[in-house]
C-alpha cells in the first residue's frame, strides 16, 4: 500500500538478457500471464537497451478479470501514450513489467499481483496454482516457527522464500526442509512478512505475524 503509481519489477537481471528480443517488422508482440485482484488493471511492459536506458519502447495491456490468471498481449507497435515507437536498430534485452500502472498503492489499498511468465510471442496454456486456496499457514500470528500446507510441497524442489515487508529476502529453504509442512525461521524479529512457494512457473504466497 506504500507502493508507487510506477512501480514494478525488472524480469531480466540487472545485466540484461544475453541476447536482443527478435523484435521485427512482423514480430511485435510479447504476452505476459498475470494474476490480479481487479479486472481494469493496466499492466506496462518496457522493453530497452541494457546498455542506454534511454532506447526504451513502452506499451499498455489491461486485465479483465478479477482473481483469476489472464493472458495479456503487448503489442510494441501501439507504444504508450507520450513514449518513444520501437526502433528496429535498437537493442532491446531487458524487460520490466508494471502491474496496475498509474495508480499509487496509497490510492488503490494493498493489493498483490503476480506475473506468472512473460515470453516473446505468446506464453504456454497452463496456469500456475494460485489463490488463498492453494496455502495455508498455521498458526498465524506465530513466533517464526509455522506448518504450511500447499499442493506446491508436493516438489522437493519447491523454493520457500520469507520477505520482509520491504521486499528483502530474510530467509530462503528447500521445500524438502519443510518436514510435515512445518517450517522454522527463528531469526525472525517481530513483524509483518510474505512468504512464497515457488515451484516451475507456479507460486503462492502468504502474509504471516511473527510475534
Amino acid at each position: 500500500n506504500a507502493a508507487e503509481a510506477w512501480a514494478g519489477t525488472t524480469l531480466s537481471t540487472g545485466a540484461g538478457f544475453a541476447a536482443n528480443i527478435p523484435f521485427s517488422a512482423n514480430s511485435n508482440q510479447m504476452q505476459a500471464m498475470v494474476y490480479s485482484p481487479n479486472s481494469g488493471a493496466v499492466f506496462k511492459l518496457k522493453a530497452e537497451d541494457k546498455m542506454d536506458p534511454t532506447k526504451s519502447v513502452e506499451t499498455d495491456a489491461t486485465t479483465t478479470t478479477a482473481n483469476a490468471w489472464e493472458v495479456l498481449t503487448f503489442n510494441f507497435l501501439n507504444q504508450s501514450a507520450g513514449t518513444a515507437a520501437i526502433n528496429y536498430t535498437f537493442g532491446y534485452n531487458k524487460i520490466s513489467i508494471f502491474p496496475n500502472f498509474g495508480v499509487a498503492g496509497a490510492t488503490a489499498g494493498e493489493k498483490v499481483y503476480y506475473i506468472g511468465q512473460v515470453a516473446f510471442g505468446t506464453v504456454t496454456s497452463n496456469s500456475p496454482i494460485i489463490g488463498s486456496e492453494a496455502l495455508v499457514v498455521y498458526p498465524n500470528p506465530n513466533n517464526g516457527t509455522f506448518v504450511m500446507q500447499s499442493p506446491l510441497l508436493a516438489d522437493q524442489n519447491a523454493t520457500i522464500i520469507v520477505k520482509d515487508v520491504l521486499g528483502r529476502n530474510v530467509a530462503e529453504l528447500k521445500g524438502s526442509s519443510a518436514t510435515n509442512g512445518q517450517v522454522r525461521v527463528n531469526q525472525l524479529r517481530n513483524g509483518m512478512y510474505w512468504v512464497t512457494i515457488s515451484s516451475g512457473i507456479s507460486s503462492v504466497s502468504q502474509k504471516i505475524v511473527v510475534r
